[in-house]
């Protein structure tokens, strides 16, 4: 059995997807644009020195980010490309501090697509 006969996924990143301290406030923001592809790996990093609380839809609160930590969602990076779960493309990610205002740092979206190889 030679490794021509099996298939694998590549992994490609999107560009980095950001929104600044000075943007975050009570209110749902969003963090930079949507995605193009869907998601198999998706990261949220929080730099800032406030908690944070994720939205996947702009109204309701869908995960809490302690400051300068990161949430990580694996989704699907053991599957092949047409199984496991997927950030779909398009889907856009909100931010919005949970007590106070930060005074620093940041929050980042990092994402990762896969494409088949071979076959």
């Amino acid at each position: 059995m030679g490794l021509t006969s099996q298939v694998s996924i590549r992994s490609y990143p999107e560009p980095l997807r950001s929104l600044d301290y000075t943007g975050i406030s009570g209110a749902y923001a969003l963090i930079g644009s949507g995605l193009v592809w869907p998601s198999r790996i998706l990261k949220f990093t929080n730099t800032t020195n406030v908690s944070v609380t994720i939205s996947w839809d702009g109204t309701n609160d869908h995960d809490i980010i302690p400051p300068n930590s990161f949430c990580l969602y694996d989704f699907s990076t053991n599957k092949i490309v047409e199984q496991g779960w997927f950030a779909t493309g398009g889907q856009r990610f909100y931010v919005k501090g949970t007590s106070t205002n930060p005074s620093s740092g940041s929050v980042y979206v990092t994402t990762f697509f896969g494409l088949s190889e071979g076959g």
